[in-house]
């Protein structure tokens, strides 16, 4: 268990917002982290934020989490509607991230860290590799006012403009995946594989018609003005 005697070691001021949550910050030149830990004997829970100072929805965080979670793995829980904008929060264990990690009076072995999420943002079965690589590519995770940052691994390659990815795929925006399908445009031997956060799978094409093919699950096959087709992929990725 952490404590925040251990923390005021560490940190210039720990406040209590609540008998078993203290808040306390990480100051630096360009940026400011602000931490919400519940301390237990069974488990620590850790809010990190970068653009607000939300007790509020701190609280909601910590107290949305049951008692007993997975130790080896992310899992994923709702948050009330009437508590915050996101939908659920993601907990993961330690070796999913680095916060506290290099301060000596921490033992971080149970320190969990729970983030806000809308529930397009991630699948509850990334590895750690994975999960940070979201964090670090396509979802502002300390920005609690961002909007949705869904999850979608882009298989893609197109001839004419040289651009592609391995066939493992690469997770992009929706902004640069949308540049993507715009140069599809045209292009009869190009193509654009999407997989959501839910695993559901669409390919998009160029249609002879002038317009593009989307196809669901690699079954149901539509052909889209590009307006409509837009529509259809945010709908896809964003659930």
């Amino acid at each position: 268990m952490i404590t925040k005697k251990e923390l005021t070691e560490e940190f210039d001021q720990v406040r209590e917002v609540r008998r078993d949550v203290v808040f306390f910050q990480d100051k630096m030149r360009s940026y400011t982290y602000s931490y919400w830990l519940a301390g237990s004997e069974a488990r620590d829970l850790l809010v990190v934020s970068e653009t607000d100072v939300d007790d509020e929805l701190a609280l909601a965080i910590v107290d949305a989490v049951p008692h007993s979670t997975p130790s080896d793995r992310p899992a994923i829980f709702e948050l009330p509607k009437e508590s915050s904008r996101f939908t659920h929060v993601i907990v993961v264990p330690s070796n999913y991230h680095s916060y506290l990690k290099g301060l000596k009076r921490i033992d971080r072995n149970k320190l969990f860290l729970c983030i806000p999420i809308f529930r397009c943002e991630f699948s509850g079965n990334e590895c750690p590799e994975a999960f940070r690589e979201l964090r670090l590519r396509s979802v502002p995770t300390l920005n609690w006012k961002r909007e949705k940052h869904p999850k979608l691994l882009v298989y893609f390659d197109n001839p004419k403009t040289g651009a592609g990815t391995e066939e493992q795929g690469a997770y992009l925006k929706l902004d640069y995946l949308f540049e993507e399908i715009e140069n599809l445009q045209g292009v009869g031997n190009a193509f654009v594989e999407l997989t959501n956060w839910e695993g559901r799978v669409v390919e998009l094409l160029w249609s002879a018609n002038d317009k593009y093919r989307f196809i669901i699950d690699r079954q149901d096959e539509y052909e889209l003005s590009k307006q409509k087709l837009f529509d259809r992929v945010k709908e896809f990725a964003c659930g």
